[in-house]
């Protein structure tokens, strides 16, 4: 019973005040990634705001289906939260700056975050939140054809991701680690 109340106390301190101190870190780190260099770098914000509202779309029209699926949405509520507060750990510790040819995600989930931090988030990097969203919504998906167009929306937008320059590509390999081992440790 006390979960969800405290999942949501804890998203609230992460977006007021967690957020705003790293935005205002002194000497980040930046580095040349790899992979981001070979793709493209163009505005793919109104995809990822589309994908992001579809996956959770899907969850709940998957919860329709399964009678257990009110567990399995507190169960990754949860999940969310736990992945949430190790980015936070990881954020302390890996002080990276954007990416060269960052262009800022304009989203309605970015820029919910973005209002309630009073900054433009975008040093956020280690790792990916949307990325580890969309996994865990993914994986708590239990109808096989939902989920398998849930992780085609997964992979659909880390590639936007990478191509809008958000994130490097570390961060999105950090993001799947982490969801995946809360996921499993909470047995989502």
């Amino acid at each position: 019973m006390w979960e969800i109340p405290c999942c949501f106390l804890f998203l609230t301190i992460f977006t007021r005040w967690i957020l705003p101190l790293q935005e205002a870190r002194c000497g980040l780190q930046s580095f040349q990634d790899p992979i981001l260099c070979r793709l493209p770098n163009f505005d793919t914000s109104q995809l990822v705001g589309i994908v992001s509202f579809l996956l959770p779309s899907l969850l709940c029209l998957d919860s329709l289906k399964y009678s257990d699926q009110p567990i399995r949405l507190k169960k990754a509520l949860i999940v969310y939260t736990c992945v949430l507060a190790t980015k936070c750990v990881t954020m302390y510790v890996t002080p990276f700056d954007v990416p060269n040819g960052y262009i800022p995600l304009m989203d309605l989930i970015s820029k919910a975050a973005m209002k309630t931090a009073q900054s433009n988030n975008s040093r956020d990097l280690m790792f990916s939140g949307h990325t580890s969203m969309a996994l865990i919504c993914t994986l708590a998906i239990v109808h096989p054809l939902i989920r398998y167009l849930a992780a085609l929306l997964t992979v659909l937008m880390v590639m936007c991701l990478l191509i809008n320059r958000v994130h490097y590509t570390i961060d999105v390999i950090v993001a799947f680690f982490v969801t995946f081992t809360w996921s499993t440790i909470l047995k989502l």
